[in-house]
């Protein structure tokens, strides 16, 4: 893209490019960039990690399965270099898995992978909302449920470091997921230290985050996938930038989401990005095998490609005509590959449960 193209979109959606530093960090490859977010109306530690794999899941809700597993290791593993360089952790460090997102992002295998010999504890929780909540979690009417939870490798007597990967975007299971962990924490005299965040986060769930770490007294630090977006109306979508379709729906009025962002990674993205699009997507759906806490579940990747064919040919409609769209081929492109994809996993009854078919097919 021309540099025109770039400032044209920065200016139209206000995307903040002025609060980022870049840092080094040792033992990370040249094509990892590290910036440290200055922006005090959000946590004092915000860290953005851009790599070619992360730029991948983000811009390419074709990747899925295999593919996708991969993709997501690789980022981690450049990701447990940064947090190591940033927070040099060393000892009780506890990875909390939020059931069924957390495990996809690979940073425990990551983990593991660099440091073999490392004392890593896992626990495990599974807050579930109520109703079904695909591209709808309005904090006003949305519940949430704890289905599992299984907290044994707890360290009693200690301080500790939790390390949440998950997809924030409310923030509202991951405050229930820390919840949990400083409830069962208290009982063998346990206390967390601080929390390390890794993923895609919104900044609304940061705003939530901070006040309750403030509250009980741990540190928040957090290391957000790519940028740090405004969160959609829906409470679900987390674009880049373009318009929130979910309040087109809801008003037939235009409005425009923006995100805190290194213009370098703008400059990557842009060119493959479309507009308005969820750049996590249906987290959990792109995963080939899903761990529920009792046993593993095939995940719905057919639904997940379903409903990105329905979400981004949406989305084209309320984007043309618009000054700053100039990128069609995009649209086109991408359309393109999640329907070739998706005719690898065309359903059968006999293997997927029922709520597979709960999408839309377009």
């Amino acid at each position: 893209m021309s540099k025109i193209d770039v400032d044209d979109i920065i200016d139209s959606f206000r995307i903040n490019v002025n609060s980022l530093e870049p840092i080094k960090c040792s033992g990370t490859k040249d094509t990892t960039r590290v910036y440290r977010v200055n922006y005090p109306k959000l946590i004092n530690e915000l860290y953005i990690i851009d790599t070619p794999d992360g730029r991948e899941v983000a811009c390419k809700p074709h990747i899925v399965g295999k593919a996708f597993t991969s993709t997501c290791f690789n980022a981690a593993l450049e990701a447990v270099k940064i947090i190591e360089s940033v927070t040099n952790i060393k000892d009780d460090i506890v990875i909390e898995h939020v059931l069924r997102a957390a495990p996809g992002y690979g940073l425990y295998r990551a983990f593991k992978t660099l440091h073999p010999k490392i004392k890593l504890r896992k626990v495990w929780i599974r807050p579930r909302y109520t109703k079904p909540s695909y591209r709808d979690h309005d904090d006003n009417s949305m519940k949430l449920e704890i289905v599992y939870e299984d907290f044994n490798e707890l360290p009693s007597n200690t301080d500790f470091t939790i390390i949440k990967p998950d997809t924030e975007a409310t923030g509202l299971s991951g405050k229930l997921a820390i919840e949990r962990v400083m409830k069962h924490a208290e009982k063998i005299g346990s206390r967390i230290e601080r929390v390390i965040l890794y993923g895609f986060i919104s900044q609304e769930a940061l705003h939530l985050l901070r006040k309750y770490a403030t509250k009980n007294r741990f540190n928040l630090i957090a290391f957000a996938m790519e940028d740090v977006m405004e969160l959609a109306y829906n409470k679900y979508d987390m674009t880049l930038y373009g318009l929130d379709l979910a309040y087109w729906d809801r008003f037939q009025k235009l409005q425009k989401l923006s995100s805190i962002a290194p213009r370098e990674v703008l400059e990557d993205m842009i060119p493959c990005f479309v507009p308005g699009s969820d750049q996590p997507g249906d987290f959990s759906s792109r995963q080939k095998r899903l761990f529920n806490g009792k046993n593993w579940e095939t995940g719905p990747i057919f639904c997940h490609l379903t409903n990105s064919i329905r979400l981004i040919s949406r989305l084209q409609r309320i984007s043309e005509n618009k000054s700053w769209y100039r990128h069609e081929e995009i649209f086109k492109e991408r359309m393109k590959e999640l329907r070739w994809t998706r005719l690898k996993y065309v359903p059968h009854s006999l293997l997927y449960p029922k709520e597979t078919f709960s999408c839309i097919i377009s």
